[in-house]
């Protein structure tokens, strides 16, 4: 099984923001993905991360997707993105687009293929730390727009 870490980052007085992604495989990096977003904020950084690693990753494959968001992290384990789609995405939502793409992508995986799960952030975890670092928007040159990452 794949271990997928992802992350995001902003910084809130400039609105840059860049996710970073890590797949390790055996404790072994196989692959790691960085980007940056402008405008952003550190919820659209956190789920383009997620949906990013979604949209790479085979769609037979099994992982386990580690997040220190929560928020990520309860989009799946409590349902909520599916419990969105049926209330018609409520105009309540932030980030509405992001959201129903995270629910496309993750319906094409099959049922049980993919664990989500909660990490503590900025701890003694190589994935984590690795995925934090990428995704750190000091080190991006350039930035991308958040709705670039949805198509």
């Amino acid at each position: 099984m794949i271990e997928i870490y992802t992350d995001g980052s902003c910084y809130y007085k400039t609105k840059y923001g860049g996710f970073g992604i890590a797949f390790i495989v055996n404790g072994e990096v196989k692959k790691t993905v960085s980007k940056g977003i402008f405008p952003s904020t550190t919820g659209v950084s956190e789920l383009l991360g997620c949906l990013t690693a979604l949209k790479i990753l085979d769609k037979d494959q099994k992982a386990i997707i580690f997040c220190d968001s929560k928020y990520v992290i309860n989009c799946f384990n409590l349902y909520w993105l599916k419990s969105w789609e049926r209330e018609g995405w409520p105009d309540r939502l932030k980030n509405i687009d992001i959201l129903k793409r995270l629910f496309l992508e993750y319906n094409k995986f099959s049922k049980g293929n993919l664990i989500f799960e909660h990490i503590k952030g900025h701890k003694d975890n190589f994935g984590n730390c690795l995925a934090d670092k990428l995704a750190d928007y000091k080190c991006h040159k350039t930035f991308k727009e958040p709705s670039f990452y949805l198509k």
